[in-house]
């Protein structure tokens, strides 16, 4: 069974509503030559001619014009049904699963997550905030948002912005164990970090890097815990500017070196290499680079 010819088909209805194959070419864009070769090639599956050439441009042959009048229907059919189909995937829609760190999902992702949902209704997103690595392809995860270093993967990774980071501790802790004065001083410090592996902290100042090992004094897997540890007066850790921020204006929380600052964290979209990204997730990348661009 032969496959009926859907491009000899339209190359023939349009080169009938064009008037000639030199105006075809013009509209279309396509060279005369392929346009003659459709048609012939339609002509020999039809068995006789379709068009026959006058000095005027074409002229429909009998078989052409009953040709035509059952294909064209089936064109414009097909074109419409393209159309559709074109513009219903441009349009942002479907379902969309993402993962995000549970602290920068909660205090900055959230409200933006929400603004993108009222603005893309048709888009439906799945979002679990958690500070586990994700498997993105055996999780149908399409997107997760990490904070920091990350390791190499083949995942596409895109900064989405920065994330300030603070050294802090309560004044109840700096009035025991006394205010530190240059980063060396940590070290005879009470420390608390979020993973064992992050012992050595990176500081400029005035008078250039310096980079401290610690010792934890108690590793906190989590940065709301982290946060009720320092409030505790447990010692002096480093926290996002997003989460310690309100504790500081409060009183609650002070910062601990104002001299020396530590290199924000990079805040980071990773998604699956595709050949063609779905528009919703495009238009999500856009969206979010676009509100934590300058965000601190």
């Amino acid at each position: 069974m032969n496959l009926p010819d859907f491009e000899g088909m339209a190359v023939f209805v349009k080169i009938v509503e064009a008037g000639s194959l030199s105006a075809a070419e013009r509209l279309y864009g396509l060279p005369k030559a392929t346009l003659s070769r459709q048609v012939v090639r339609l002509e020999q599956a039809l068995g006789g001619p379709l068009l026959l050439k006058t000095p005027r441009g074409i002229r429909l042959t009998e078989l052409g014009l009953s040709y035509l009048a059952r294909c064209r229907p089936l064109v414009q059919d097909a074109i419409a049904l393209q159309d559709e189909f074109s513009a219903r995937s441009s349009v942002p829609s479907g379902r969309l699963r993402m993962s995000a760190s549970v602290a920068y999902g909660r205090h900055v992702l959230a409200p933006l997550l929400f603004e993108f949902s009222r603005d893309y209704p048709l888009v439906h997103l799945d979002i679990e905030f958690t500070d586990r690595p994700v498997q993105m392809a055996d999780e149908g995860f399409d997107l997760a948002v990490r904070m920091g270093t990350l390791p190499d993967s083949d995942l596409v990774s895109r900064r989405l912005g920065s994330v300030q980071r603070l050294l802090v501790a309560s004044p109840a802790y700096v009035e025991r164990a006394g205010r530190p004065q240059s980063p060396a001083d940590l070290i005879s410090h009470k420390c608390l970090l979020i993973r064992p592996e992050m012992r050595r902290w990176q500081f400029q100042g005035a008078e250039g890097a310096q980079s401290v090992p610690v010792v934890p004094s108690m590793v906190v897997r989590d940065m709301h815990a982290m946060k009720d540890a320092a409030l505790a007066g447990l010692g002096v850790t480093i926290l996002p500017g997003f989460l310690a921020g309100d504790a500081l204006q409060g009183g609650l929380l002070v910062e601990v070196l104002p001299g020396w600052r530590l290199a924000p964290a990079a805040a980071t979209a990773l998604y699956q290499k595709t050949r063609t990204a779905s528009p919703a997730l495009s238009r999500l990348l856009e969206f979010l680079a676009a509100r934590l661009q300058g965000r601190r």
